[in-house]
């Protein structure tokens, strides 16, 4: 399962988190802290000085997903179990 969500004007690190919950159908409390797999300051920091650059970003594991922010701040969200995709 996979999910593609587009930028927006919510930091990235909110971004990953509410998207991993919505994907693995479970509350944000219930996942494990962000920290545990990045910083999200670092992460917000990469993302924004890429900048626009979608070829460029950042790949980590998190909540047993992969997870992939390019350069425009897309968010890519795939099961590290399963290769499907699913976009949401």
């Amino acid at each position: 399962m996979g999910s593609t969500v587009t930028p927006t004007d919510t930091a990235v690190a909110t971004t990953v988190v509410q998207r991993v919950a919505t994907v693995t159908d479970r509350e944000v409390t219930q996942l494990p802290s962000l920290y545990d797999a990045i910083d999200p300051d670092a992460l917000e920091a990469v993302i924004r000085s890429i900048g626009t650059e979608a070829s460029m970003g950042v790949r980590f594991s998190y909540a047993g997903h992969r997870i992939i922010v390019d350069g425009t701040g897309t968010v890519n969200i795939e099961s590290e179990s399963a290769g499907a995709e699913e976009s949401h």
